[in-house]
């Protein structure tokens, strides 16, 4: 009678360790996929970032006129974005260092509440153009675009 109670006993325990064996392995692959389902959502916002940093770039270089005087518009500018059928903002801030030599552009892609409208996941990208102020001997006050300086990390 008392063999029958210890081999049930054992077959309990090996029933746990077995179902949570099961259990951990599902955990394992559902977290798996979350994170490849972030890493896709991450590089979206990255490339989303990085294009709308580009663009900011090739305004400040290609149509110098609106930012030779140093006096630009700093307000950020909002963009809307579709990432996997969720609407994204893209916010770009551009301003100018307190010496006006440089102008500071940041590309910030965010997509709010993408998990249960607990987090918000964003990518950004920061960098710089110099730029130096014209010696013509006319208008002191006035700059022309340098060149691209980098990326800040």
């Amino acid at each position: 009678m008392g063999e029958k109670g210890i081999v049930s006993l054992t077959a309990l325990c090996i029933m746990l360790i077995i179902s949570l064996m099961v259990a951990g392995v599902s955990n394992i692959a559902a977290r798996q996929a979350d994170i490849t389902r972030y890493y896709k959502i991450e590089t979206q916002l990255q490339n989303l970032a990085d294009s709308h940093f580009n663009m900011m770039l090739a305004d400040i270089s290609g149509n110098f006129e609106k930012y030779k005087k140093m006096d630009f518009d700093t307000s950020p500018k909002v963009y809307s974005a579709k990432v996997y059928d969720q609407e994204a903002m893209v916010t770009i801030y551009i301003d100018k260092s307190k010496r006006y030599e440089k102008i500071v552009i940041m590309a910030l892609a965010e997509l709010p509440n993408y998990t249960y409208g607990e987090y918000s996941v964003y990518r950004r990208v920061l960098g710089y153009v110099s730029v130096k102020k014209k010696t013509d001997g006319e208008n002191n006050d006035e700059y022309e675009f340098n060149k691209f300086e980098g990326y800040l990390y």
